[in-house]
């Protein structure tokens, strides 16, 4: 299953014409989580569990979004399909 989903974002990225997805795309990766039959109930452990299998999969490469938020640097990791 664990494969199956980052295939299943490849497909859904392609198909908006995307080429990064980034813990923010909210609408991306729950669009995946249906898809993959993901059933985590708190959204932010869904984000954390797709992100987690887009991290091991060999489609994508990991990059980091920084964000300074209130003069505080916060790190968001981000894919692009290779």
């Amino acid at each position: 299953m664990k494969y199956q989903i980052a295939l299943t974002m490849k497909e859904i990225m392609l198909k908006n014409g995307r080429n990064t997805v980034w813990y923010g795309d909210l609408e991306l990766i729950e669009e995946c989580a249906e898809l993959s039959g993901v059933k985590i109930q708190h959204p932010k452990k869904t984000i954390k569990y797709i992100l987690d299998n887009l991290d091991r999969s060999p489609c994508f490469t990991k990059g980091y979004i920084i964000a300074d938020i209130d003069g505080s640097k916060r790190r968001y990791r981000c894919f692009k399909l290779k």
